[in-house]
């Protein structure tokens, strides 16, 4: 028996679910860690496109990479990088979200699933701006490149 499997036969005896509680349960806890994951993903992906934003505009002149400072691209910079930090600000909210449960199992499970479903539409998010991110961080890309060539 895994420590999964442990787990759930030691939560089950402790709130007294019957067979359809703990498949609910088991649903719930499968989309929270799915979302977890997702939600990891997409910080550690909005980092990364944070960081080579910012390597452009510290380059120096003569590199591909390098942006000039008025240039229609240095702007799509910025608002791309504005674009990321709202992704991985509402992708760490979707991480750190919680809440008090009720001592009530079925109020309990309900509240669980209500906030899985808030981290889910936080993820959304998320994801919706490291996207309109990463195509500004593409164009910015493309443009530097293009300008030196």
């Amino acid at each position: 028996m895994g420590n999964e499997e442990k787990f759930s036969a030691r939560f089950a005896k402790v709130i007294d679910l019957d067979q359809k509680g703990e498949k609910i349960l088991s649903s719930i806890r499968f989309r929270d860690q799915d979302q977890s994951t997702k939600g990891g993903a997409i910080l550690a992906f909005a980092g990364l496109l944070i960081a080579s934003s910012l390597v452009q505009f510290t380059a120096p002149p003569e590199s591909i990479l390098a942006l000039q400072a008025n240039s229609v691209f240095a702007k799509a910079s910025y608002l791309g990088l504005a674009l990321l930090f709202l992704s991985s600000f509402f992708s760490l909210w979707s991480l750190v979200a919680s809440r008090s449960y009720s001592q009530d199992v079925q109020l309990a499970l309900l509240q669980f699933d209500r906030l899985v479903s808030k981290r889910a539409w936080l993820i959304r998010l998320a994801f919706f701006f490291c996207f309109l991110g990463t195509v500004c961080f593409l164009i910015t890309l493309y443009g530097s490149i293009l300008s030196k060539i």
